[in-house]
C-alpha cells in the first residue's frame, strides 16, 4: 500500500457531506492511500510514503466533465470557430461538421490532444462519445485518465443538400450493427468495476434514432444500470423536427419512452420549450427533467462561439436541475468551460448575481458526478478518489488571492495548476502531461487536418474549398 500525505495545504476545496458543499479549509493535510483519500484536516503524523510541502498550494478536486467528443472535434481548430450555418438557425451540425471528418490514422493524435488539454486544466474525469474504433479503449487506458466512454449508435445520419434544409438518410440495419457492437464494448468494460474506462449507453442524437432503437438503449442501460446520455434539444431544427413527427418536444418524446432519470443525462438541452428563440407557448419540459432527476449537460463555450445561451443555466439549477458542464469541442479547457458557464448566465440574466463561481463549480465537480451515479467523484474527502489538482498559490496570476478560486477561474485558469492527480497517480507533473507525447500528437493532428482540407470539396455539397466554406480571419497577402 503507497501512502502520500501533502502537509500544510494552504488551501483545500474540501466537500462538507453534511452541508452538501464545498468549502475552504486552511493549513490541514490532504492524505491517500492507493487510489482513495483518507485523512482531511489537521495533525496526521501516519508515516507516508512520499510527503508534499503543501504550504504553498491549494487543493481542488478534479473537474467532472460530462461531454465530450475528443476523437475527432479537435481537427475543426483554426477553421469552424466562427463559422456556422446563417440558413439552418446557426448550427454547423448539418453542413459544416461533415466536412470535417478526419481519416482513421489521424483519430489517436486528435484523442490525446484533447486530453493531454483536458489533464492540463484540471480535468479529472471526463465523459468520451464518439463512433468505436479499434484503438478507442487502449488510448483511453493509456492516458490515465479517468474515462467514461459512449460508443455511439444511430439509425440515420442528417445531411444537407442545399444548405438550408436538412435531410435524414435511414439505415435502420445498419444502427442496429452498430448498437450491437456498442453492448459488446459495454460488456467487455463492465467485466472490470474498478477500471478506470468504464462505460454508458449512447444513442448519438434525439432525432436520429428510431423509437425501437432508443427503447432498447434504455433497456439495456437500465439492466446494467449504466448512465445513458444523448443529445437532445441541441437545434431549432432538431426541436421543430421532433415536433412534426411526434407532436412532442425532444425532452417530452424521450420522458414518453423513459429514457429520463438519475442516470440520465441530456447533451446541451438548449431549445427546451423555455428558450425565447422559439416563442413556443408551453413551458413543461425542465419540469420533466426535475420530476426524473435527470442531468443536463450544459457545454457554454461552443454555443457561445454561435451567439447562443442557456435560458439560463441559474433557471434551470433554480428549478431543480441538476447541471453537468462539458466542453462538447476545442478547446478542450475545462476550468475555462466553468468560467465561461459563470459568465454567460449573467449575460443571458443580465444580472450578475444570478449566479455565482461557487454554483457553475458545483456543476463541473459533483453536478457531473452525479450524472455518472458516483459520489466518490469530485470532491475533496474521505473515502473519495484521489482525483485532484494541486494549484500553485505562488503563481503571480493567483495573486491576490482572498477568494482562491475566483483567483483560478476568473484569472489564471489553467496556467498555475502544478500536477494533477487521478486514482492517487500523478499524470501532470509541473504542468506537463506524463503519459502521453502532447507536442507530437498536435503535430500528427494537423497533418490529419491537412489531409482533411484537400479532400474537403468532396464532402461538401456545392464542392466548395476550405477558402471558400472557412476563410480566415485576415487575408492572405497577395505576394504569398
Amino acid at each position: 500500500m503507497s501512502r502520500t500525505a501533502i502537509r500544510n495545504v494552504q488551501w483545500v476545496v474540501a466537500w462538507n457531506a453534511a452541508e452538501d458543499r464545498h468549502e475552504y479549509r486552511r493549513d490541514v493535510d490532504v492524505v491517500f492511500e492507493n487510489d482513495r483519500i483518507v485523512h482531511v484536516g489537521p495533525g496526521d503524523t501516519t508515516p507516508a510514503d512520499e510527503t508534499i510541502d503543501g504550504r504553498s498550494l491549494m487543493v481542488v478536486p478534479g473537474l467532472v466533465n460530462i461531454h465530450t467528443h475528443a476523437s475527432h472535434i479537435s481537427n475543426g481548430k483554426g477553421l469552424n470557430e466562427e463559422i456556422d450555418s446563417k440558413l439552418m438557425f446557426n448550427t454547423t451540425l448539418f453542413e459544416i461538421n461533415p466536412l470535417l471528418r478526419l481519416r482513421p490514422e489521424y483519430v489517436t493524435a486528435c484523442y490525446e490532444v484533447a486530453a493531454c488539454e483536458l489533464v492540463k486544466s484540471g480535468c479529472t474525469t471526463f465523459v468520451e462519445m464518439t463512433s468505436p474504433y479499434p484503438e478507442w479503449v487502449e488510448n483511453a487506458n493509456r492516458t490515465g485518465i479517468r474515462t467514461f466512454i459512449g460508443p455511439g449508435f444511430s439509425s440515420s445520419r442528417y445531411y444537407t443538400p442545399n444548405g438550408h434544409a436538412m435531410r435524414y438518410e435511414w439505415d435502420e440495419a445498419k444502427g442496429r450493427e452498430q448498437f450491437a457492437r456498442a453492448i459488446e464494448i459495454v460488456d467487455a468494460l463492465r467485466k472490470d468495476p474498478e477500471s478506470r474506462v468504464q462505460p454508458i449507453l449512447y444513442p448519438m442524437q434525439v432525432d436520429s434514432c428510431t423509437e425501437e432503437l432508443m427503447r432498447d438503449a434504455i433497456d439495456a442501460a437500465r439492466e446494467r444500470d449504466l448512465p445513458i446520455q444523448t443529445h437532445a434539444s441541441q437545434s431549432v431544427v432538431e426541436f421543430r423536427e421532433m415536433m412534426d413527427r411526434h407532436g412532442l418536444t425532444p425532452v417530452q418524446w424521450l420522458a414518453e419512452l423513459g429514457f429520463l432519470g438519475p442516470k440520465a443525462a441530456l447533451g446541451h438541452a438548449l431549445f427546451t420549450d423555455e428558450h425565447p428563440k422559439l416563442h413556443w407557448p408551453n413551458r413543461d419540459d425542465l419540469a420533466l427533467l426535475v420530476e426524473s432527476g435527470t442531468t443536463v449537460a450544459h457545454c457554454p463555450v461552443i454555443q457561445a462561439r454561435r451567439g447562443r445561451l442557456l435560458q439560463s443555466f441559474s433557471s434551470y439549477m433554480k428549478a431543480g436541475v441538476n447541471l453537468g458542464i462539458g466542453c462538447d469541442t476545442f478547446p478542450f479547457n475545462a476550468i475555462d468551460e466553468v468560467r465561461w458557464a459563470t459568465i454567460m448566465c449573467k449575460v443571458a440574466t443580465e444580472d450578475t448575481h444570478s449566479i455565482t463561481l461557487g454554483d457553475s463549480f458545483r456543476a463541473a465537480t459533483v453536478g457531473g458526478a452525479k450524472a455518472l451515479g458516483r459520489d466518490d467523484l469530485g470532491r475533496v474527502s474521505v473515502g473519495a478518489k484521489a482525483d485532484f489538482m494541486l494549484v500553485d498559490m505562488d503563481h503571480p496570476l493567483m495573486q491576490p488571492s482572498h477568494d482562491p478560486l475566483r483567483s483560478l477561474f476568473f484569472s489564471a485558469l489553467e496556467r498555475p495548476i502544478r500536477d494533477v492527480y487521478v486514482d492517487g497517480r500523478r499524470v501532470v507533473a509541473d504542468g506537463e502531461v506524463l503519459t502521453m507525447d502532447h507536442r507530437a500528437a498536435a503535430h500528427r493532428l494537423h497533418e490529419g487536418q491537412m489531409q482533411t482540407i484537400a479532400t474537403m470539396p468532396e464532402r461538401d455539397w456545392a464542392g466548395r474549398t476550405v477558402d471558400e466554406v472557412f476563410p480566415r480571419c485576415i487575408p492572405m497577402c497577395r505576394c504569398c
